[in-house]
């Protein structure tokens, strides 16, 4: 492994509550999404990590400073 791709989980949370209410509502969910084998997905943005912004991780609630030795 070369590195490690982050994506918020708050995002992901944010993004699969619209679709399901959406859908529970008898809507079409209206998020732009990509097909890929038959498969309708939302795709969101992936963000590297580095020992930069390894801090993102802590900002988010992902991790505390102390799990990742900051």
């Amino acid at each position: 492994q070369t590195m490690s791709v982050y994506k918020s989980l708050k995002s992901i949370a944010t993004e699969s509550a619209k679709v399901a209410v959406a859908l529970v509502k008898g809507q079409t969910p209206t998020q732009k999404t990509t097909e890929v084998d038959g498969v309708k997905s939302i795709l969101l943005d992936p963000v590297v990590l580095t020992k930069a912004n390894m801090d993102l991780l802590v900002k988010e609630n992902f991790y505390t400073k102390e799990q990742l030795g900051l």
